[in-house]
């Protein structure tokens, strides 16, 4: 099932090369109680790689191995795994067919057109989710990657799939139903390579949902649609290292940030030029974007009891989840990684202008002392009740640093 991916979610974003978690440190993560045979059959934390057990693919494919299992005292250690690329790829290939539905959610990427049909046609069937705020997820048949100089990749041009389906579509001498089938699919390869091109020119990181099954060939396009009979969330981010805006030729690379991403940064890169549609509509889902991954949020309300952490505004509309570790750095959806703050003060801390010192006191930037934000400033930060909702407080103090580097002592 898709919350598994949440553990695999969960190592990509360590440093560590081990980490022990309780069972029920699981259980918060993947937000369901664990199976019996967890607790009771050291074969359940097995490192198998064939057979029935597809739980082990999750921690498998982030690359990590299990060890040092204590039923007694319900906990596993997870070890980082230095296997070749070539068993990286072997461990990728999904053996569960996971919803795209709940793989979204867990990249708090938006499904609220769905209006909670997980098997909406209408969107399910779509090979490329997300945007430039949320980023971009694409659907990759596991058959279509390789490994070149030790790292996995993936080459591709959908710009021509996508013609190549169009031009089908446009035949008068073809069935109606083949017609109508390749302009979907022509639609939906032209989607994905609108997401990665947008991704390449801004810089960011794709997520990905491995496919396997049968895959078509453009030769047979018409005569059928390819068929997902596994799928399942790469914990690991790919990134695109090239991009042919003549051609359309890609290649993707899983975990290997380009070294140009920094330095070339296109300025205004962070405009979204491409969303289009109402006004009105447009406004709602920024909103529902900002305001933070649902799960997440809901989380947050609960633990912060609808109350603001810095200003106890409690008008629920305008509160929002905001993560302590960037977002945009790795997806970390754990309450511990969020704080609840009006949407004023979110888009403070996410700007670097206030913070949380190590006294777990509100400081301002120099800049709003003199302003209605002033009162803030040496306020106490509000927290959870409980202890495993508390926010992180090593992150924190990484963004107080990075707070006084740029605004000096307080």
């Amino acid at each position: 099932m898709a919350k598994y991916s949440a553990l695999g979610q969960y190592l990509s974003t360590l440093n560590a090369d081990s980490v022990t978690i309780s069972f029920s440190e699981i259980e918060r993560l993947i937000e369901s109680t664990l199976p019996a045979s967890a607790y009771n059959h050291p074969a359940y934390w097995s490192n198998e790689r064939s057979g029935t057990h597809t739980w082990a693919h999750v921690w498998q494919a982030a690359g990590w191995r299990s060890e040092n299992l204590d039923i007694a005292r319900q906990s596993i250690t997870f070890r980082r795994d230095q296997q070749s690329a070539e068993a990286q790829l072997a461990g990728l290939e999904p053996r569960k067919k996971e919803t795209i539905y709940d793989l979204l959610e867990i990249l708090g990427i938006s499904t609220d057109d769905w209006k909670g049909n997980k098997a909406n046609p209408k969107y399910c069937y779509n090979w490329s989710f997300g945007s430039v705020i949320e980023h971009y997820a694409v659907c990759l048949w596991h058959g279509n990657m390789s490994v070149e100089d030790g790292q996995i990749v993936c080459k591709n041009n959908l710009r021509r799939l996508a013609l190549d389906l169009e031009s089908i579509s446009q035949d008068i001498s073809a069935p109606s139903t083949e017609r109508n089938r390749t302009a979907a699919q022509a639609g939906r390869a032209s989607a994905v390579d609108d997401a990665i091109r947008s991704s390449f020119n801004h810089r960011l990181p794709v997520s990905v949902i491995v496919v396997k099954g049968i895959q078509r060939g453009i030769e047979i396009a018409g005569g059928g649609s390819s068929q997902a009979e596994f799928r399942s969330l790469d914990s690991v981010k790919w990134h695109v290292h090239t991009y042919d805006d003549d051609t359309g030729i890609f290649q993707l690379v899983r975990g290997i940030v380009p070294l140009d991403t920094l330095s070339n940064l296109p300025s205004g890169s962070l405009d979204v030029e491409e969303d289009s549609g109402p006004p009105d509509a447009l406004q709602q889902r920024a909103i529902k974007i900002r305001r933070g991954q649902k799960k997440f949020r809901d989380n947050l309300l609960s633990a912060y009891g609808k109350t603001c952490a810095v200003t106890g505004c409690k008008i629920e509309d305008i509160l929002e989840a905001a993560h302590i570790r960037p977002h945009a750095e790795k997806p970390n959806y754990r309450t511990a990684n969020g704080l609840l703050l009006r949407a004023d003060i979110h888009t403070l801390f996410d700007l670097g202008l206030l913070a949380v010192d190590l006294q777990k006191k509100i400081c301002l930037a120099p800049a709003l002392l003199k302003s209605e934000y002033k009162d803030y400033q040496g306020k106490e930060l509000r927290q959870p009740t409980k202890v495993s909702d508390m926010p992180d407080f090593d992150a924190i103090q990484l963004r107080y640093t990075a707070f006084r580097e740029k605004h000096g002592p307080k």
